[in-house]
């Protein structure tokens, strides 16, 4: 017969059964267990005994549970971190090392409207600009960060067989001492001019100015060294030879040496904040040609890269080297920015009894200029990167496919090229061959930033006069839409 005392024996054997599966890793003892055993003994429930050993090997169970969590903590600690969020990176949690694989893509289509010019004879000479479609750039790049103080990287870009090749590819060594710095070798941009720094994924246009077009020389193999200090100054200086296409004037390849070029920038920003910004800049350049150069030429598409070159000095004879100017000026002031830079270039020319001829060449001065400036209509301001003295595109508040409506900018420029000098030739003849003169250039436009990694764009740039050359008087517009994708 199954009695009182049989039963609450049989009761706390299968309490005691149950409370001894309970007793695992994933039910570690914790004070809500250790309440519930003594109040299971003091109902008589379970024995003394029992209580002893059922709260004695929960709290083995705590300690053998909290161990193994310490355990996983200190291996997690050492797993790589991996950041896809608008970019994908892998980086040890130390920063020691990292692996940054970024890329961009760039789409054009331009409409272009063509108007009637006059060469220098007087004769009709009408710019044939043709409208069409692009990819403007397609790349890879790899970033690399080793030991924390060395970097190395390698971009390659794969638009088409004329522009396909190695755009940034260097190594660096960063200082990180009371005077910061870092000194490249490799392929990379000439410390000259802002415009041309600045990366073509946050560039406010489609393309540079005519005026940067034609005095910047953008990527080539040298040397730098840039440093910063007190919030306040950059400096670069930097030896540079010839970009990695030339083919003509590197060893093996011809009996000419190559040109090379001393490049130095100062930058001064007196305050930089999210959403104020004030930036002077001063660059300047000696620069000689390769030996077997038969000249330098000087000349801008008109801010299309689709387009035809409208003025130009053609092939310069006799150069011994020339020196480049650049002034930069930009500001921010929460959603409304400016940029403004002037360059100059002295062209000096040796003796022309060198090439066989009497008489000496005269030396030649060109100039140029642009004025530009944005207004962001959502609110948002243009990023300032204060050690490289440059900006970024807007970081949209609000993400297009979140509920936002992106970021949109009106953006409007004017610019100027003077490529006429007297005494050089070819712009004083009375003939189609002429192709010297000024030109004159207004754009505008609208931006749009759905998101950090992708930008939608719809500019038009109007010549507003070509002065002499082959197309004189000739004002012929151009419609671009630019697609582009980054990350």
């Amino acid at each position: 017969m199954l009695t009182k005392t049989h039963f609450k024996s049989i009761c706390g054997s299968a309490i005691l059964g149950c409370l001894t599966a309970l007793t695992t890793p994933a039910m570690a003892a914790n004070d809500a267990m250790m309440d519930l055993l003594r109040v299971l003994k003091d109902k008589g429930s379970i024995t003394q005994e029992e209580y002893e050993l059922l709260s004695g090997a929960a709290k083995a169970d705590d300690e053998t549970n909290s161990a193994g969590q310490g355990e996983i903590k200190a291996a997690a600690a050492t797993l790589p971190r991996i950041e896809t969020r608008g970019k994908l990176e892998l980086a040890t949690p130390d920063g020691e090392f990292s692996w940054r694989l970024g890329g961009r893509i760039h789409m054009d289509a331009a409409f272009m409207n063509n108007d009637t010019g006059f060469d220098a004879s007087g004769a009709k000479s009408d710019p044939t600009l043709t409208s069409g479609t692009e990819f403007r750039r397609t790349r890879l790049d790899l970033t690399m960060t080793l030991w924390r103080v060395w970097q190395a990287k390698i971009q390659y870009d794969f638009t088409g067989a004329a522009a396909a090749g190695f755009r940034d590819v260097y190594v660096r060594y960063l200082f990180k001492g009371a005077q910061p710095g870092h000194l490249t070798v490799g392929n990379f941009k000439e410390p000259f001019s802002l415009d041309e720094l600045i990366s073509s994924n946050d560039d406010t246009f489609n393309e540079h100015s005519i005026a940067t077009n034609t005095f910047s020389l953008s990527r080539q193999i040298g040397l730098q060294y840039s440093t910063w200090g007190h919030d306040l100054w950059t400096g670069t200086v930097g030896v540079f030879g010839e970009d990695p296409v030339a083919s003509a004037n590197h060893p093996g390849a011809g009996n000419d040496a190559e040109g090379y070029s001393v490049v130095g920038r100062l930058t001064l920003s007196p305050f930089h904040t999210a959403d104020r910004v004030a930036h002077l800049g001063l660059a300047g350049s000696w620069r000689t040609p390769d030996q077997g150069d038969s000249g330098i030429t000087f000349g801008p598409r008109p801010e299309i890269n689709q387009a035809d070159i409208l003025v130009t000095t053609g092939a310069i004879p006799g150069i011994e080297g020339y020196t480049r100017l650049g002034l930069e000026l930009a500001g921010v002031y929460g959603p409304v920015h400016g940029q403004a830079e002037y360059y100059n270039v002295d062209v000096n020319r040796g003796d022309e009894l060198a090439l066989g001829a009497a008489g000496m060449f005269e030396d030649l001065n060109f100039d140029g200029y642009y004025l530009q400036g944005g207004w962001i209509i959502t609110g948002e301001s243009r990023p300032y990167k204060f050690e490289s003295g440059t900006f970024e595109n807007p970081k949209p508040r609000s993400i297009v496919g979140n509920g936002g409506w992106g970021a949109w900018e009106a953006v409007a420029r004017y610019s100027h090229v003077d490529l006429q000098d007297d005494d050089l030739g070819i712009c004083m003849l009375a003939t189609a061959a002429n192709t010297c003169g000024e030109q004159t250039n207004l754009s505008g436009g609208v931006n749009w930033y759905p998101t950090p990694n992708f930008k939608f764009t719809a500019q038009y740039v109007q010549v507003l006069d070509i002065d002499g050359g082959r197309y004189d008087g000739a004002e012929p517009g151009i419609f671009q839409l630019h697609t582009q994708a980054n990350w």
